[in-house]
């Protein structure tokens, strides 16, 4: 990002000129663009606390990538416990169309 900052100018007590420069703000590289072999399971277990807000540990995490047409790399975590889902349906039409929407509520 380019940003704009001021400094006095050479040879001047009082004078100041503006000057732009290109910074860098964030240099970090997202978890799943890591290779597998340089996260260790406390980095994935923080992630998924801090991503997730739960404070459980995943059971197992896969770290997975493909390429091809289209490529992706993927982080999967499996729960450990099974948490109910409460699964409520509401049927819907609009005009001729029918349809009917999934409603998933999680209760803990």
């Amino acid at each position: 990002m380019e940003v704009e900052n001021s400094r006095l100018k050479e040879g001047s007590k009082d004078e100041y000129e503006t000057y732009k420069e290109m910074v860098t703000l964030n240099t970090m590289v997202p978890l799943w663009k890591k290779d597998k072999k340089d996260i260790s399971e406390e980095e994935y277990n923080n992630f998924y606390s801090s991503r997730f807000s739960d404070m459980d540990k995943p059971l197992r995490v896969i770290h997975t990538s493909a390429e091809g047409l289209s490529s992706y790399k993927a982080l999967l975590f499996i729960l450990v416990i099974i948490r109910f889902f409460n699964l409520s349906f509401q049927r819907k039409t609009l005009g001729s169309f029918k349809y009917i929407s999934y409603f998933c509520k999680i209760q803990t």
